[in-house]
């Protein structure tokens, strides 16, 4: 193998394994994630016979409970079944900017009927809280 031909090769996998470490890989290729989030259209029922139209994850409002360790990598599949750019912010977790969920701090939107997964150590341990960081224009 000729010299350039093994940089290239080594240069193409670091790029994968700092994309893949920081969460930008935008399509699942990898093995199974260890959590899987689908951000849907919900309707909830709030009173009776009061019912709602708002954004839910895995088809409730709020999310399910996930549990993660502290210091241990979680790997996060987020697929958006919504017909406008989405994301989900990891509320009081100090992640990386790639991947806590705010477009102004450099997260990537996850694009209309798209996928994204996002692998970070969560830290400090606690009890927290996920929601997205989308404002629907009116």
């Amino acid at each position: 193998m000729e010299r350039r031909t093994f940089l290239a090769l080594l240069g193409t996998t670091a790029c994968a394994e700092l994309a893949r470490r920081v969460g930008l890989q935008s399509a699942p290729d990898n093995p199974k994630a260890d959590i899987t989030i689908r951000i849907s259209p919900v309707e909830m029922e709030v009173a009776p016979r009061k019912m709602i139209k708002t954004t839910g994850y895995n088809g409730s409002a709020p999310g399910p409970v996930l549990r993660l360790r502290e210091g241990q990598l979680v790997t996060v599949d987020v697929f958006n079944e919504t017909k406008i750019p989405e994301l989900v912010h990891w509320h009081g977790l100090f992640v990386p900017s790639e991947v806590g969920g705010s477009e102004e701090e450099g997260t990537p939107m996850v694009p209309p009927g798209g996928v994204r997964r996002y692998s970070f150590v969560p830290r400090p341990s606690g009890t927290r809280w996920y929601h997205s960081h989308v404002l629907e224009a009116a």
